[in-house]
């Protein structure tokens, strides 16, 4: 990736953090197992420049990082996207989908790529759902996974 424009990195988390407190503020908040939900406790927080990290009160639930395109100003990178195997399928994914799509648009993103294993149905659904196309997909040749690649407009 490229490098890391760190006075952008902060607005990022503010803007991240203001897209989850818009996110929890609809009628269906996100209610986790065992009692636990995503509240206004919750919060995402940086842990190195583009990395982020979404908290409730209790534990870490999920992982992302999102950097600028090298070379494009206009042009957002998704990735590192993961929900902890703990609190997987419930809602969490799509939750923190919307929170990165809402502030990669109000840091003035005008488009937004992601990769994604191909064997990753949930993600591919997800995506989709949220308007995501899928541009082509290729072999890498590091891993031998088939890796699918998807753009949105913001």
């Amino acid at each position: 990736m490229g490098k890391v424009n760190h006075a952008l990195s902060k607005t990022m988390l503010v803007t991240l953090n203001v897209a989850l407190q818009d996110a929890l503020t609809t009628p269906h908040p996100v209610q986790l197992k065992n009692g636990l939900s995503l509240s206004y406790g919750s919060f995402i927080s940086e842990d190195k420049p583009g990395v982020f990290t979404l908290h409730n009160l209790q534990n870490q639930l999920a992982t992302f990082s999102i950097q600028e395109l090298p070379g494009c100003c206009g042009v957002a990178v998704s990735f590192y996207s993961e929900v902890d195997p703990t609190y997987r399928e419930q809602g969490i994914g799509e939750l923190l989908l919307k929170v990165r799509m809402s502030a990669m648009r109000n840091q003035k993103y005008g488009s937004a790529i992601c990769t994604t294993v191909n064997s990753n149905e949930i993600e591919k659904k997800m995506l989709r759902n949220a308007g995501w196309i899928k541009l082509y997909e290729f072999r890498n040749p590091k891993t031998n996974n088939i890796i699918e690649t998807f753009s949105v407009n913001l």
